[in-house]
């Protein structure tokens, strides 16, 4: 008897391991990111500007018989957002490995969560008059977790390192970075771009993180007036609260959709209009979540009477 109750409980432990080390998919469309961008932030009169780069997942699309998945960014300024086309990208969930395709050439790992501290990502040696010269190493220094806000996965540190071919030359960090499983990095989107930090990520309509330096999702300045944009609840307004039969959402802001939740977080309805129809909800207090074009999320609570 002890011993089947020691298997029964040994049983229960490794499914909540599994659980728990369940790989974080990265390329989802449940995943937002916002991050910001300066260009010539210090020269007043020549055009200086922060602006947020917000990029979320679209559709499939098939590019040389393999399934990517289109990457789109909507470029958030002082006056306007545009959104265009980033990048084709996929993921491997079984190798744990992320990939993005360029135009025109074969495409590239740009993630790996499959390794441990001290394995060798990738090695290029360069050569000067036919003979070895310079030895450039990517290399794994520690394997550990991160959790954000309940988002959890590994968090891998990458060293770049300078070698050199004559054995007296002492190897050199270059730099260090981190790689987040399901997020990416804290600096720059994809590992590519000119991006300085992460201000904002959501997953499955959750913010996840925030940047505490910015405090805010949603960053555009144009010098030399230094306009800081961010979008808040008090932004939109919905009426009338308490509201029988329809509710309007009002505000100058575009949303991408609206969506009605029980306070337990059932999901009730979903509109992209800016009339909420609840003619066929009980009395009672909801939750209203608008998803903005940028990425964020703004809510507030609706009473039906």
């Amino acid at each position: 008897m002890k011993k089947h109750i020691t298997l029964i409980l040994c049983s229960l432990l490794f499914a909540q391991w599994s659980v728990s080390m369940e790989y974080q998919r990265m390329i989802t469309k449940e995943n937002k990111w916002n991050y910001v961008q300066e260009h010539y932030p210090s020269c007043i009169g020549c055009g200086g500007e922060t602006k947020t780069h917000a990029y979320f997942v679209s559709n499939d699309t098939v590019i040389g018989a393999k399934t990517y998945q289109k990457i789109m960014r909507a470029e958030i300024r002082y006056n306007g957002i545009d959104t265009t086309f980033f990048c084709a990208a996929r993921e491997d969930s079984m190798l744990q490995q992320v990939y993005w395709k360029p135009d025109n050439r074969d495409e590239q790992v740009l993630y790996r969560f499959d390794v441990d501290s001290g394995a060798l990502l990738a090695s290029d040696t360069s050569f000067l008059g036919g003979k070895p010269n310079q030895i450039m190493e990517q290399k794994v220094t520690s394997v550990g977790r991160y959790d954000f806000n309940g988002f959890t996965g590994k968090r891998i540190s990458v060293a770049t390192i300078l070698k050199h071919a004559n054995v007296d030359f002492e190897p050199m960090t270059l730099m260090t970075e981190d790689w987040y499983e399901g997020l990416g990095h804290l600096t720059y989107f994809l590992g590519m771009g000119d991006e300085l930090e992460l201000l904002c990520f959501w997953n499955d309509g959750q913010q996840r993180y925030l940047n505490p330096t910015y405090n805010a999702c949603v960053v555009t300045a144009y010098l030399p007036n230094a306009l800081e944009q961010t979008t808040q609840a008090s932004d939109f307004q919905f009426l009338p609260n308490p509201a029988n039969e329809e509710l309007r959402i009002e505000s100058e802001i575009a949303f991408e959709r609206a969506e009605l939740y029980t306070l337990s977080g059932t999901k009730l309805l979903e509109t992209r209009e800016r009339t909420v129809n609840l003619r066929a909800l009980g009395a009672g207090v909801y939750l209203l979540k608008i998803h903005l074009e940028s990425g964020a999320i703004v809510t507030g609570k609706v009473l039906k009477w």
